[in-house]
C-alpha cells in the first residue's frame, strides 16, 4: 500500500483495552498477509456503540480513509489534551505528544522499546 511519503505499509498494529498484569495486549495485522483485512475491520470502526480511543486520530482516520474504512465514534486523545490545556501550551514542542500526554495525565512512562519503524 503506497502512503504519502512514499514507503509501503504493511502493518497495522491494534492496542486492545485489556490489561494482563500490566502489559497491553495489541493486535496486529499484517495486511499483505491479509488482504480481507478492511472488510474484517470494517464493522468495529463503523460501529457507533464502540469508542475507538486514538492518539492524533486525523492521522489514523485520513489513513482509514484512503483504504475504505469509515470511522466513527472516535476519542482523541492528543485533541482533548489540546482543549484541556486551553491554549496555553500550544505551539510548545512535544507538549502533545503521546509519551508527553500519558506521563503528565496517568502518571505512566511509555515504553518505547518494542517500536520499530522500518521506513528506509
Amino acid at each position: 500500500m503506497e502512503w504519502d511519503g512514499g514507503f509501503a505499509l504493511s502493518i497495522l498494529r491494534i492496542p486492545h483495552a485489556d490489561t494482563i498484569e500490566g502489559s497491553t495486549k495489541a493486535f496486529t495485522i499484517d495486511y499483505i498477509a491479509c488482504p480481507s483485512w478492511t472488510e474484517l475491520l470494517q464493522p468495529v470502526f463503523s460501529n457507533p456503540q464502540i469508542t475507538k480511543i486514538a492518539h492524533n486520530a486525523r492521522f489514523d482516520v485520513k489513513f482509514l480513509m484512503k483504504v475504505g474504512i469509515e470511522a466513527e465514534h472516535i476519542f482523541d486523545i492528543m485533541l482533548a489534551a489540546q482543549v484541556h490545556d486551553s491554549g496555553v501550551n500550544n505551539g510548545v514542542k512535544g507538549h502533545f505528544t503521546l509519551a508527553t500526554v500519558s506521563e503528565r495525565y496517568v502518571g505512566e512512562k511509555l515504553d518505547k522499546s518494542e517500536q520499530a519503524s522500518d521506513t528506509k
